[in-house]
């Protein structure tokens, strides 16, 4: 008992690094639209108008919640 639950665990545990600790690409790909969700400083829309610039996305869109 102890031991399925020792695997179990650990399981879980590498599935939830290899999704969110090293996930397969931190590389951003084309998309229809970058999305900015309102907070921050405004690093959030210098990082999504430099996605815009370099071809990722032709539509900008802004929650100012």
């Amino acid at each position: 008992m102890l031991a399925s639950i020792l695997v179990v665990l650990v399981v879980a545990v590498g599935v939830v690094a290899r999704l969110f600790v090293w996930p397969v690409s931190a590389r951003p790909v084309k998309a229809d639209a970058v999305v900015v969700f309102a907070g921050g400083e405004g690093e959030r829309l210098d990082r999504a108008l430099d996605l815009m610039v370099h071809g990722f996305a032709p539509v900008l869109v802004v929650s100012n919640g």
